[in-house]
């Protein structure tokens, strides 16, 4: 039960990384495509 329990808590805060790793990449794509059409303009 305490090693399932592990392995829960674990994947919990994987998918959390991941999803803060998503987030991250969406805000810099964004970021540099404003940049991009700024300086393009």
């Amino acid at each position: 039960m305490v090693h399932k329990k592990c392995n829960q808590e674990f994947l919990n805060t994987s998918v959390q990384l991941v999803y803060l790793n998503i987030s991250v990449l969406l805000n810099l794509m964004s970021w540099f495509s404003l940049t991009d059409w700024r300086y393009h303009r």
